[in-house]
């Protein structure tokens, strides 16, 4: 795709930053390993199409019905390119669906979302409540539910 691609390296800018993600059409996110991965994010906030590995830290909030989630190999990658080229409308449904799901981790929202855990931890530690309100998603030790051994 000569000419539709540049890889611009890293923006510190966040205004100019801004300015250049209003202006693209898909952000590709090629690392297979990223923990949680901001960037892609950021880049559904945006509206951009997003294509990214389908492993890590990114799948906690891309899926199927938001994103391109792919092998991370370049064959993967460029067939998802096309398939976005291919389909504007179905890309649009995405985009929208993105945007969306990048809501949910917006500052106040996470803000309120660990204002609310300290509030139950809280309530726990006193003895006002018995059991957390959801249950921990993992437990880091062998044991019971509550991580204690048997």
């Amino acid at each position: 795709m000569p000419g539709a691609v540049r890889l611009l390296g890293h923006i510190a800018d966040r205004e100019l930053l801004a300015d250049i993600m209003a202006n693209c059409d898909i952000f590709l996110h090629p690392n297979p390993h990223e923990p949680f991965g901001i960037a892609p994010l950021e880049a559904m906030a945006s509206g951009l199409a997003l294509i990214a590995p389908d492993s890590g830290g990114v799948t906690s909030y891309a899926n199927a019905g938001n994103a391109w989630l792919v092998n991370a190999d370049a064959g993967s990658f460029a067939e998802a390119i096309g398939s976005i080229r291919a389909d504007a409308e179905a890309a649009n449904v995405k985009r929208l669906a993105a945007r969306a799901a990048a809501a949910r981790f917006d500052w106040q929202a996470v803000a309120q979302d660990f204002f609310s855990l300290y509030d139950e931890l809280h309530d726990l530690v006193r003895g006002v409540r018995g059991e957390p309100a959801t249950a921990p998603a993992f437990y880091s030790t062998p044991g019971d539910r509550w991580g204690n051994e048997i």
